[in-house]
């Protein structure tokens, strides 16, 4: 192998791996979550991105136009992942809120009861913070999520909440931070 073959393998090789570290970071930055994957991707990300730098450098430095492409993959993929999964993410969020309830206690979670019957649960913990999506039903005052499981600390929400009063109850499968049942904080309601 010569140096220009050389050169093409390791710019197509940084220029497909770079976009599966910097569009997570994109993600999580536009809108504002995080987990520890961001401290792992960061800094490989400030390592990469000099690489690919140096490596554009060094190929038109040599007029080698072939290794180039290698080094256009980056933008390229990186553009397309940020624009699919910013997409789908503002896809999943669109139907309107019928229902925002909230609990913390150190970590906690939101829960959003959508107008086309499913619901987006934004958990929060000290180290990051996940949405998941699921289903649910309403009857009389019962909740019944159905392909969630809303995680509260070690442990999990039960799938059926009900009314009182302001509030929306919950229960958990086991004790956490001393808490076996209490109650979500009702921002928004337009069910009633």
């Amino acid at each position: 192998m010569d140096r220009e073959q050389i050169s093409t393998f390791f710019s197509i090789s940084l220029g497909i791996i770079t976009p599966f570290v910097a569009s997570p970071l994109v993600y999580n930055w536009y809108f504002d979550t995080s987990d520890l994957s961001m401290v792992i991707l960061f800094p490989l990300l400030v390592i990469l991105l000099p690489s690919i730098a140096f490596l554009t450098v060094i190929n038109l430095l040599n007029g080698w136009k072939w290794p180039l492409f290698g080094n256009l993959l980056f933008p390229v993929l990186t553009g397309t992942f940020c624009v699919a999964s910013i997409g789908n993410k503002v896809l999943k969020d669109s139907p309107t809120i019928l229902l925002h309830a909230r609990y913390y206690n150190e970590e906690g979670f939101d829960l959003y009861l959508r107008e086309n019957m499913t619901v987006k649960c934004k958990e929060h913990s000290w180290v990051s913070s996940n949405d998941k999506y699921g289903t649910y039903r309403l009857r009389n005052d019962t909740v019944f999520l159905q392909g969630i499981n809303v995680q509260y600390g070690l442990s999990e929400v039960s799938d059926t909440l009900y009314f009182k009063e302001d509030k929306l109850v919950f229960r958990l499968d086991k004790e956490w931070r001393s808490v076996l049942e209490s109650a979500m904080y009702i921002e928004e309601n337009r069910l009633k």
